[in-house]
């Protein structure tokens, strides 16, 4: 299975976004029929333009890994915010979000607010490539 796509990285910790963007490598060196373009942006309004600009040159959006815990707004609110936006809402097929700390609540919140999936940090090399898996299909 060819696995073609752009993942969006929205998280403000440089750190944390590069060690995503070195996993979503790493798994495209594993897969040779793995052609991921990986962007990197520190916030939701970024991110929404990003969408929007992919979509104008019709570059199909696959992923979006969220940061829970964002400088000034949090994930969640990311989330519905793109989820509601008419001309973003179909773009998005799969939205990830990484948080701290993961009790009922915070993953209900994340659940209802639109998102598809939710893990805690510290991430890891297997919980990128099965939500990549995931997103494309199995291996």
């Amino acid at each position: 299975m060819h696995r073609k796509g752009n993942v969006i990285i929205l998280d403000d910790d440089g750190f944390c976004s590069y060690t995503i963007e070195s996993f979503i490598e790493l798994f495209v060196q594993e897969h040779s029929n793995s052609l991921l373009s990986v962007h990197k942006v520190t916030s939701g309004s970024m991110a929404l333009d990003l969408i929007e600009s992919l979509h104008m040159e019709n570059e199909p959006i696959t992923l979006c890994i969220i940061d829970m815990y964002l400088i000034g707004e949090s994930g969640v609110d990311v989330v519905q915010v793109l989820r509601k936006c008419e001309s973003v809402a179909p773009l998005i097929p799969r939205t990830f979000v990484l948080g701290i700390s993961a009790d009922d609540t915070i993953e209900q919140q994340c659940i209802t607010a639109g998102m598809d999936c939710f893990s805690t940090k510290p991430l890891t090399y297997n919980t990128i490539a099965t939500v990549l898996d995931h997103t494309f299909g199995s291996r």
